[in-house]
C-alpha cells in the first residue's frame, strides 16, 4: 500500500495499474481482503475529488479487472494508470473488537518493551510475500526507515485507545551506539 492518503477520512481502496485492451477496462490492485470486494463500497474517487463506480469483471493473478464510469477508451484507462483511489471512512463496516483497518496503522507509535518508543509507521507494503509495516524512526534508534513483518509473530500488542503497536525487538535494526 501507498503511503498516508491525503486525509483519515479518505482510505484507498486500490490504485490503477494498467490500461485493458481498447474498450477502457482497467486492471486494478485491490487493497481489500477479497479483491473482487473492490466494487461492493459504492462510488468511489480520486484525489482531484472525480467520483466514478466501479464494475468489477474479474479477478485474476491478484489483480482486478474493471469497467470505470467514464473511462471508454484505451487512452481514457491510460491517463489513469497510477492513481489511486478512495472511499469515504463512513462506506466502510465497522470493526470487530479484535480487527483494525491497516490505514488506521499509519500514524501510531511503535514501541518496544526493551527499547520503549521505536517511531511511528509511515507505510504499509506487500511485496507478495505479505504485508510489511514501514518504520521511521527517532535518530537514535536508526537514521533509515526499516520494514517489519505485519504478522501476529511480530506484532505483540495494537493498542487502539493508547494508539500505539508493540513490536518484538527481533525485527529492530541495531541500534546507533553512543561513538555514531
Amino acid at each position: 500500500m501507498a503511503k498516508q492518503a491525503f486525509d483519515k477520512q479518505a482510505i484507498c481502496l486500490g490504485v490503477v495499474v494498467s490500461a485493458h485492451g481498447v474498450k477502457g477496462l482497467v486492471r486494478i490492485r485491490a487493497f481489500t481482503e477479497n479483491p473482487k470486494d473492490i466494487g461492493a463500497y459504492g462510488a468511489v474517487f480520486f484525489a482531484d475529488d472525480k467520483v466514478f463506480n466501479l464494475d468489477v469483471r474479474s479477478v485474476s493473478k491478484g489483480l482486478v479487472l474493471a469497467a470505470i464510469t467514464g473511462c471508454n477508451t484505451r487512452e481514457d484507462a491510460e491517463s489513469i494508470k497510477g492513481k489511486p483511489f478512495y472511499i469515504h471512512r463512513h462506506q466502510l463496516p465497522a470493526t470487530a473488537e479484535d480487527e483494525i483497518y491497516q490505514t488506521d496503522l499509519i500514524g501510531l507509535d511503535v514501541i518496544s518493551p526493551m527499547h520503549g518508543h521505536l517511531g511511528a509507521v509511515t507505510g504499509i507494503f506487500n511485496f507478495g510475500a505479505g504485508d510489511m509495516l514501514e518504520i521511521t524512526p527517532q535518530a537514535e534508534i536508526s537514521e533509515k526507515t526499516f520494514l517489519v513483518p505485519f504478522s501476529p509473530n511480530c506484532m505483540l500488542n495494537i493498542d487502539k485507545n493508547a494508539l500505539h503497536l508493540e513490536v518484538d525487538s527481533v525485527w529492530l535494526p541495531e541500534r546507533r551506539s553512543s561513538s555514531d
